[in-house]
C-alpha cells in the first residue's frame, strides 16, 4: 500500500470516528435531559403569574395532564370548579374558560391554570406522586 493511499484510509477512518462521536452525542444529550428532574419545588417557585405556557414548560418539560373547563380563580389565587352545574349556569356565575395543567414526580405534583390568553392565573402545588 501507498503512502497516500494509507494517509487517505487514516484520515478516512478518523472522520468516521468524529461523526460517530458526534451523533451519539446527540444522541445521548436529549436523552440525559429528560431525565433531568424538572418537576421540583425549586421549579415550582420560578412559576409566576402572567408566564405564558411555552415559558412554563421550558422550566417543567409538558405536563401529564392537561383539562379544558370552566372555573373561578379567586382574588387569593383559588381556583374552583363545579361539575355539577351545567355549562349555562356556570357562565352566569361569572366562570371563564381556563385551562389545567398537571405535573408530577415523586417530590411534588404542580398544577398551572392557564386564562383565556394562555397566561398563568395561579398555580398550587401539592404532595409528590
Amino acid at each position: 500500500m501507498t503512502h497516500l493511499r494509507k494517509r487517505k484510509k487514516t484520515k478516512f477512518l478518523y472522520w468516521v470516528i468524529v461523526l460517530g462521536a458526534l451523533l451519539l452525542i446527540a444522541l445521548l444529550v436529549p436523552a440525559a435531559i429528560s431525565l433531568w428532574p424538572r418537576v421540583t419545588a425549586e421549579n415550582y417557585a420560578q412559576i409566576d403569574v402572567g408566564m405564558s405556557l411555552a415559558d412554563v414548560e421550558r422550566i417543567l418539560g409538558k405536563p401529564r395532564s392537561d383539562n379544558a373547563e370552566y372555573g373561578v380563580v379567586g382574588e387569593t389565587g383559588a381556583y374552583v370548579i363545579n361539575n355539577s352545574l351545567s355549562e349555562q349556569e356556570k357562565l352566569e356565575m361569572g366562570y371563564g374558560k381556563y385551562r389545567r395543567l398537571q405535573w408530577m414526580s415523586p417530590e411534588i405534583t404542580i398544577v398551572v391554570v392557564f386564562d383565556s390568553s394562555g397566561l398563568v392565573a395561579t398555580r398550587y402545588r401539592g404532595e409528590g406522586q
